[in-house]
């Protein structure tokens, strides 16, 4: 919806929605394994999707909990495959996406969730689609470093707050961003498009 209506605000209208849905079955929503405190940055290192917030957010991370471990997508041209990633997710804490610029809809917001990892992303874009602020996950201004910095530590001291969060953002995509219930979405889109 972000997107639509940026679209509109743009003057192209008769746009319809339809989110990306998400295989439930490739992702494990299995515990934790490990007590370890991992925060996972799935976003490509730039600025835009939050490089530089996440770097000052661990500053203030790193003072109050030294066992935090930062874990990345890729650096230096290498990158988590499908499978490395599905390890990745399973393996977080929590999961962050604090892009600062418009991101229609992150897929990783998606795959964090249905793998039962709580999210914190930005409202530029359609994140907030996605994540119900204090339900499923935090929606911050990725510009108040603190903020996130405070959100972040708030889930990774709150285990129980942690995976309450991770199991409700499963159901939520159970719910509403399941590749069935989307794909029947765009067979009737196009059944009314085609007058089938």
């Amino acid at each position: 919806y972000a997107l639509k209506e940026a679209l509109e605000q743009n003057g192209i209208t008769n746009v319809e929605v339809v989110h990306t849905g998400i295989d439930l079955e490739e992702y494990s929503q299995s515990p934790r394994e490990n007590n370890k405190k991992i925060i996972f940055f799935a976003g490509r290192l730039s600025d835009a999707k939050g490089a530089k917030v996440v770097e000052k957010a661990m500053q203030t991370i790193s003072k109050e909990m030294p066992d935090a471990e930062l874990v990345t997508a890729g650096t230096g041209g290498k990158w988590l495959d499908r499978d490395e990633m599905k390890i990745a997710y399973a393996a977080s804490s929590v999961v962050i996406v604090p892009s600062v610029c418009f991101d229609a809809l992150p897929r990783t917001v998606l795959e964090a969730s249905a793998s039962g990892r709580p999210v914190i992303s930005t409202p530029y874009g359609g994140a907030k689609e996605v994540i119900e602020d204090g339900v499923t996950g935090y929606i911050i201004d990725p510009f108040k470093t603190e903020e996130l910095a405070g959100k972040i530590i708030d889930l990774l001291k709150g285990p129980r707050k942690a995976e309450k969060f991770g199991k409700a953002g499963y159901q939520r995509i159970e719910r509403e961003f399941s590749l069935e219930k989307l794909t029947n979405r765009y067979i009737d889109i196009y059944a009314k498009s085609v007058n089938i």
